[in-house]
């Protein structure tokens, strides 16, 4: 799965934590992809520290407030490439 990083936020997203996502979740970001609050508190969920866990809320929240927006564009297509990697498929 991706691993995206900057100078300060790591992204580690795996199968098991994309499980977690909420449809709903997608669904919002999909009817507002410039809602810029709805893609950070997605993609916080996948922030992990130095040494590889993923952090509590509160502190992912305040990690993804330093990525840079270019850096948060690219994980975020990162991010919903691997969800649909690991969507089950139909049938």
């Amino acid at each position: 799965m991706a691993e995206e990083t900057t100078e300060r936020v790591r992204f580690h997203v795996t199968a098991e934590r994309m499980a977690d996502v909420e449809l709903g979740e997608i669904l919002d970001i999909q009817d507002n992809p410039n809602d810029l609050r709805l893609v950070t508190t997605f993609l916080s969920r996948f922030i992990v520290g130095p040494d590889g866990a993923y952090l509590a809320e509160e502190a992912a929240r305040t990690a993804i407030r330093k990525v840079k927006i270019g850096q948060l564009k690219s994980t975020f297509e990162a991010v919903m490439g691997d969800l649909k990697e690991s969507a089950v498929p139909n049938g």
